[in-house]
């Protein structure tokens, strides 16, 4: 290809994929959210907005994510017993199987299971039969081959939505399902018909699950209960009454079926002995509305209980607290800022929450403030300033950078942030607004200086000396700082005819990198914010994001149209192109050392990449 009288490479390097720093399960409070397990390879199963991710559940760094759903949100997903094979299905009722160890993860079958959501999938133990529920019009289930598609059987005899299906691992095969018309129901094949509804609950059956050995499955219901039947003639076993203090939102059997746990709104899980149909023990993440259990597998000596925040976390059987916690994104990401010292990444996000990750180990956890755990809006900065670090959103929170202690109430924006950044040496924070560019010191406000230029976006040079201000007209308008923010307007120079995505001065202070909505990744001297003849355009829609890495050598730049572009100054016509490295859109790009970079997208995954 060629532009600007450069010729560029048909088939441009691609960065290595490093890691996947994943985000959580989808959570809604007053439902539950299905958590699957691969116990032959030690994986977990679930989705998270439009995306399915599997990961390692002793090492959940390993981790690989499937987005092909046509940008709707995947809703279910089970792995087939052999392995080699996922069904995903959607909001709008279609279903997927494909092969997750493929590298392309090509699609085996696609098909239209349901008019609507599905909420459940299960296989049989021979991994030939696929059984997929959820909401519809004129059936609320389908029972089909894995790799045709032919309908092995009908679900019928409910009169609403199916909350949940499972498959019977052991011949003779049944199936059972869960509804909200307040039964389970019992089916035999194949084909499977309809045998009997079993109308023991009061509410909701929101989890039914046959155990390993398929002696027995279990509901789990809004009414409180857990009932527990026989698992070849769907007999009634025993009811247990009043399980726990809210609705029992999901169940999940030991590899000997000999226990089972149950997860409720009520905070609590509980492990249950099959044979004395006895608790004996409970567990808790907290008592906080966000502690709310809703979602449980286990997986050998380990039970992983999802919370409403979206925190997965690790139980030893028998103990009351978890011993790991894993925290992520449930929104896309928009933001990142890396300590180098510390090798410690920050990413913001869609709804206000803010990540911590060890890069190459995984989550540390969340930042959280006093009164709540997020800002409630998208973090639009985020950055470090003499060991404080900010967050800029609705509001503007601090917290200490070594320990992540909160520094008091977030302050209250009179309009939504754009961005900030941190003035070099000095505890300042710039927070740019629609009308004004605020100073900070932690989250509390000292000074502000007024615009009447439709802002977009900032940088502040290294010396700290200058603060760049990109505007929806193209124009990059140049201010003199001191030591408590803005001073004066230097200049204004007009950059594109495209609004200013993102602005980022190079380390040495030297160059000037603008993105724009016109696609384009301009060069400026940094003295005269003149152009230096450089002009990338290799991006099919707008870059909104660039950052250079620290021996101002190289720009990575992130794009709408998926896709992550680092560029070399010292041979403009070379460029590493990654394609669709965040399903959705990227937002943010940062380097973590000359050679490696990070990235966050709507996908609300965090990437690291070597160059």
């Amino acid at each position: 290809a060629e532009y600007m009288g450069r010729t560029f490479s048909n088939q441009p390097l691609m960065a290595k994929l490093v890691n996947i720093y994943a985000p959580v399960p989808n959570t809604e409070r007053g439902t539950f959210s299905v958590l699957k397990t691969h116990d032959a390879s030690g994986t977990l199963l679930y989705p998270s907005r439009k995306t399915c991710v599997w990961r390692s559940i002793e090492n959940p760094l390993v981790t690989d994510t499937y987005g092909e759903h046509a940008g709707v949100n995947i809703t279910a997903a089970a792995f087939a017993p052999n392995g080699n094979w996922i069904c995903t299905g959607d909001e709008r009722g279609k279903v997927k199987v494909w092969a997750p160890k493929h590298e392309t993860k090509i699609t085996k079958l696609e098909l239209q299971a349901i008019g609507g959501k599905v909420n459940d999938i299960d296989w049989s133990e021979d991994s030939q039969r696929i059984v997929a529920v959820g909401e519809g019009r004129e059936s609320f289930g389908k029972i089909f081959i894995w790799d045709s598609g032919s309908n092995v059987g009908e679900i019928s005899g409910h009169t609403k939505k199916l909350n949940s299906c499972s498959f019977k691992q052991s011949r003779p095969y049944r199936i059972a399902t869960g509804s909200d018309d307040m039964q389970a129901n019992f089916y035999m094949g194949p084909p499977f018909k309809f045998d009997h509804s079993l109308k023991d609950n009061a509410n909701f059956v929101n989890c039914v699950r046959f155990s390993p050995d398929g002696n027995y499955f279990a509901t789990g219901s809004s009414d409180k209960s857990i009932v527990l039947y026989d698992g070849k003639t769907g007999e009634k076993i025993v009811r247990i009454e009043n399980a726990h203090g809210g609705s029992v939102y999901q169940l999940a059997w030991s590899a000997d079926s000999r226990k089972l746990v149950t997860v409720s709104g009520d905070k609590t899980g509980k492990v249950w002995d099959v044979e004395s149909k006895a608790a004996i023990a409970t567990f808790s993440t907290g008592s906080d509305v966000e502690n709310m259990l809703v979602g449980v597998a286990w997986y050998k000596s380990t039970i992983i209980a999802l919370a409403l925040s979206g925190d997965l976390h690790y139980f030893n059987e028998a103990d009351a607290q978890p011993y790991r916690s894993i925290s992520g994104h449930q929104s896309g990401v928009s933001t990142l800022l890396f300590d180098q010292i510390n090798n410690v990444l920050y990413s913001g996000d869609g709804s206000g929450r803010v990540c911590v990750w060890k890069v190459g180990e995984g989550s540390l956890g969340r930042l959280l403030h006093s009164t709540n755990n997020k800002l409630e809006s998208r973090v639009t900065g985020l950055v470090s300033a003499n060991g404080v670090l900010v967050a800029a959103a609705e509001k503007v929170a601090a917290w200490t950078a070594s320990d992540a202690q909160s520094l008091g109430e977030p302050t209250k924006l009179d309009r939504l942030s754009i961005g900030a950044v941190a003035l070099p040496n000095r505890d300042i924070v710039l927070v740019l607004t629609s009308g004004s560019i605020l100073s900070f010191q932690g989250s509390s406000q000292i000074a502000s200086f007024e615009l009447t230029n439709d802002p977009t976006s900032l940088a502040v040079s290294p010396d700290g000396l200058t603060l760049l201000v990109g505007t929806q007209s193209g124009q990059l308008f140049a201010y003199n700082l001191n030591d408590a923010g803005v001073e004066s307007l230097k200049t204004n120079v007009p950059i594109t005819q495209n609004r200013i995505n993102a602005i980022a001065f190079s380390p040495n202070g030297e160059h000037v990198a603008v993105a724009d909505s016109g696609r384009d990744v301009n060069i400026l001297d940094a003295a005269t914010l003149q152009s230096r003849n450089l002009q990338w355009r290799y991006h099919t829609s707008s870059v909104v994001s660039v950052a250079w890495s620290p021996d101002s050598t190289r720009v990575v730049s992130g794009g709408v149209d998926n896709h992550v572009i680092v560029w070399n100054l010292a041979d403009p016509n070379k460029f590493i192109k990654t394609d669709f490295a965040h399903k959705g859109g990227v937002s943010v790009v940062t380097f973590l050392s000359d050679t490696v970079f990070a990235s966050g997208g709507d996908d609300a995954c965090v990437k690291t990449w070597s160059l």
